[in-house]
């Protein structure tokens, strides 16, 4: 990749982002490697961050969180990765975010708050296909 161009994930962690835990499972190393961007953890990310990094960071946290069997934990920083990519319009992110957010809150038994998230996902859903 050219010096300069941004890439599309860190170094190390394969084409799509997630090597490490697609492939090898290694999702408390991951989980360990992600918190150490956070202040306060799944909560606050260290200043000087991006937001598209932050609401990557925070799919990280809550993806590896949630595989790990720690479902609450991984409801607060999976719903605010959905609202940043919601905010920059990235809406296939936002998607993902929603669905993932919305299954969880199913597996939790909170059915009132799965059909608000899923009104959610599907407005990311159709905005991203256009």
């Amino acid at each position: 990749m050219r010096r300069g161009v941004p890439r599309p994930h860190p170094p190390g962690t394969g084409n799509d982002g997630f090597y490490g835990t697609k492939n090898i499972g290694a999702f408390g190393v991951n989980l360990g490697a992600v918190a150490c961007f956070f202040e306060d953890l799944w909560k606050r990310l260290a200043p000087g961050l991006s937001e598209p990094v932050q609401a990557w960071l925070l799919h990280q946290a809550a993806y590896d969180l949630r595989a790990l069997g720690r479902l609450p934990e991984s409801l607060e920083p999976m719903r605010v990765s959905g609202e940043i990519h919601f905010k920059l319009e990235e809406w296939k992110g936002a998607s993902i975010s929603y669905r993932n957010l919305s299954e969880l809150e199913l597996t939790l038994g909170d059915l009132r708050r799965r059909q608000e998230i899923t009104f959610t996902t599907l407005c990311a859903t159709c905005e991203a296909a256009y």
